[in-house]
């Protein structure tokens, strides 16, 4: 790999991250070690902010009470 420290940003389907990783997991480990690391980290950082994001409950709407008098 080349040292540029650019970095982008895509967006993939789970099912397309996961065929990557399958045809990376085909060449030379020693090549290709530290891709398939950081595509699984930044995996799972998004997918675990996504079910933590979505296990939050809503607020919930405050109704106040009125008393009677």
């Amino acid at each position: 790999m080349t040292e540029n420290n650019q970095t982008i940003a895509l967006e993939l389907e789970l099912e397309q991250i996961n065929l990557i990783l399958q045809t990376l997991g085909e060449q030379p480990f020693s090549q290709v070690y530290q891709l398939i690391n950081s595509i699984q980290t930044q995996a799972q950082a998004q997918l675990s902010a996504e079910r933590s994001a979505s296990a939050q409950p809503s607020q919930p709407t405050v109704v106040a009470e009125q008393e009677a008098g």
